[in-house]
């Protein structure tokens, strides 16, 4: 019997942009199932297990996060930061979306722990990096993941 896949846990509060990356992701052949999020709370409590997330069933541990930089004003770095540090999920890969900025924002996502960091706006172009990104990031959870888990 195959295990299900785990699922991509994309934070995003912007519905128009989770509705792109979904449909990249979709033509892209990705089959993991997705689930979003609006907020780093939200994130948290995903990623611990808890409160209207606690059930594993129905939310398993993700395989990878989407991650919007810009979400909240800034927080989804303090989220990178939390996930690295204190998360039981500390080591999955993580992709995050940033405005484009000075390359200095992208070498903090770096340093916080980014995997690998896709500038917006969400064009053609970057929903194709996006979509490179998640399935190398997949791939380094694949070989991270012991196969009786």
């Amino acid at each position: 019997m195959t295990e299900p896949q785990r699922p991509i846990l994309i934070v995003e509060d912007n519905a128009n942009d989770a509705y792109l990356i979904r449909t990249a992701l979709h033509r892209a052949g990705v089959t993991a199932p997705l689930r979003i999020v609006g907020d780093p709370v939200d994130a948290v409590l995903y990623l611990q297990g808890e409160g209207r997330f606690a059930d594993p069933a129905s939310h398993p541990r993700p395989q990878l996060m989407l991650l919007d930089a810009g979400i909240e004003g800034g927080a989804g770095l303090d989220l990178l930061r939390w996930t690295r540090q204190r998360s039981p999920a500390r080591g999955m890969p993580i992709v995050v979306l940033m405005e484009p900025a000075p390359d200095r924002d992208a070498l903090i996502a770096y340093d916080l722990g980014a995997n690998s960091c896709i500038a917006r706006p969400l064009t053609p172009d970057t929903l194709g990096q996006l979509v490179r990104a998640v399935a190398f990031c997949r791939g380094l959870d694949a070989e991270a993941t012991p196969a009786a888990e």
